[in-house]
């Protein structure tokens, strides 16, 4: 009677066999019928709108301070100041980009990050820049502390 026993198991897996092939077969082919298109990851919406003046690390909030910035229009150009101060006893230093906007928001121009700024301890100082395209309606620029080596 056991003989019994394994031998119908054996039946019913041997039975189960050509259904698990089916099924794995059905598998396999389904991407190519189209059953098995995968639905893109989408990013999702930051809901930070960026201001004009931003820093890339946390720790610059409390060492440095800003007035707002000056922005003015000669020939047709956008010409931004920025007055900027260390707000320590000690001097940083900050690398910083810009990005120029269209009245759509649309990027007109985008600089790397460009060579440090100094920022003496206490003092302000302002950084400057200007657009090269008339279309320029708006602005942004970002601040880090300097990739450069200091002597």
């Amino acid at each position: 009677m056991r003989h019994d026993h394994c031998s119908a198991d054996f039946r019913r897996i041997a039975s189960l066999r050509p259904l698990s092939l089916a099924l794995l077969a059905g598998l396999l082919l389904s991407p190519l019928a189209g059953c098995g298109i995968k639905q893109p990851i989408e990013g999702r919406k930051d809901p930070y709108v960026p201001k004009q003046v931003n820093l890339a690390e946390p720790d610059l909030q409390r060492r440095t301070a800003f007035r707002e910035p000056i922005v003015t229009r000669r020939d047709g150009l956008l010409f931004v100041t920025l007055p900027v101060r260390a707000a320590s006893d000690q001097n940083l230093h900050l690398d910083y980009r810009y990005t120029f906007f269209d009245q759509n928001g649309q990027i007109l121009e985008e600089t790397g990050w460009l060579a440090h700024k100094t920022l003496v301890s206490r003092l302000w100082t302002e950084i400057r820049f200007n657009s090269i395209h008339q279309e320029a309606a708006d602005f942004r620029v970002d601040l880090r502390y300097s990739r450069v080596q200091q002597h």
